[in-house]
């Protein structure tokens, strides 16, 4: 059996790879081209997976949208389209300066930070916007986590959402 150093050790070099592992797929993203229509499929990486903590939180969250799904255990995936979605709506600076409030722009070292950001959330809520309906594109919530730079992860957890094996999963969106 692993004492707690040890076992704290694997944990932190396994977050390591996991970021390096988010980064290198965003870059790839970035590098490639085409889009959806062109392509049979979307290439995604799992950045993490809902924890009992978080699950609890999203159900709460989400029973105001009328939602009831357990995601404890769901994957939450990043795919490539996302990558190139949230790069292009919030990856510039002059752009991301002129919003108000001010926004820092998404770099590739943000992509690396959602693994450890999407586990370890401050909150989770149903953002403004989609508390008088849903959006086309499901329900959605927010995974806030307090940084120097006050990201905020928008992902969606909808009920038509399933994996391969029928399990739900949460979608990173932008």
């Amino acid at each position: 059996a692993l004492g707690a150093g040890a076992r704290k050790a694997l944990d932190a070099a396994a977050a390591v790879r996991k970021a390096r592992e988010t980064r290198n797929f965003a870059l790839r993203a970035l590098q490639g081209g085409g889009d959806r229509a062109t392509r049979p499929t979307v290439d995604a990486i799992e950045v993490a997976r809902v924890n009992d903590r978080m699950a609890a939180q999203l159900q709460k969250t989400l029973a105001e949208q009328s939602i009831e799904i357990d995601y404890a255990g769901a994957k939450i995936l990043l795919d490539e389209d996302a990558v190139r979605h949230i790069s292009r709506r919030h990856g510039n600076v002059a752009t991301e300066q002129l919003r108000e409030p001010p926004q820092v722009a998404v770099t590739l070292d943000d992509f690396a930070r959602l693994p450890n950001d999407l586990r370890r959330p401050d909150s989770i809520k149903v953002p403004t916007s989609l508390r008088s309906g849903r959006s086309r594109s499901g329900a959605g919530v927010e995974f806030n986590k307090q940084r120097n730079d006050n990201l905020t992860i928008i992902a969606h957890a909808r009920e038509d959402m399933m994996n391969e094996q029928g399990g739900p999963y949460v979608s990173v969106r932008s």
